[in-house]
């Protein structure tokens, strides 16, 4: 029975760790959700940044309202300290705003759910030689048929990039 309770409580906990919550501030309400587990969160050209422990490197939490067009830099000053831009947070682009979204070569990974709710999203690009790992959820099955994926000539696509095999512009 005590068994049975950890474990519920730890679910219980874990669900809550990684559940989005809508952050504010004295710009306004984010357009897309951001993890709870972020430590500081930054505006930078309407993209928000996630601070973590780790004092080089930020990731991309979502964005400002009005933004149809994101182009992701590699890297953003935040204060007076320079940060490499290496992921993208779950949620961070989920938005029926959104049309299309340019990702660096110094992105590595693309978190869950990122391209979920993207009805106007068009177009996706991809900078470097090579893709970005990627979760499964991190797209909604209906944007492999209608999304352009552009990528530069030779880029080895893995899953779940590959599934927009029909869509892909080299």
């Amino acid at each position: 029975m005590k068994t049975q309770s950890f474990v519920k409580a730890a679910v219980i906990a874990a669900m809550f760790a990684t559940m989005p919550v809508v952050a504010t501030s004295c710009a306004g309400e984010y357009v897309s959700p951001v993890s709870s587990s972020q430590k500081d969160l930054h505006t930078v050209d309407g993209i928000v940044y996630g601070v973590s422990d780790d004092p080089h490197y930020v990731s991309v939490a979502g964005f400002l309202p009005g933004n149809r067009e994101l182009v992701v830099p590699s890297s953003v000053v935040i204060g007076k300290q320079p940060y490499v831009v290496t992921s993208v947070d779950d949620w961070a682009f989920s938005s029926d705003e959104l049309e299309s979204v340019m990702l660096p070569s110094s992105v590595s990974l693309v978190g869950r759910y990122v391209f979920w709710k993207c009805s106007s999203l068009r177009r996706i690009v991809l900078a470097g030689d090579k893709c970005p790992a990627a979760y499964n959820t991190a797209f909604s099955s209906e944007l492999y048929d209608r999304v352009e994926l552009v990528c530069p000539d030779g880029m080895v696509l893995t899953e779940p990039w590959s599934r927009f095999r029909d869509q892909v512009r080299y």
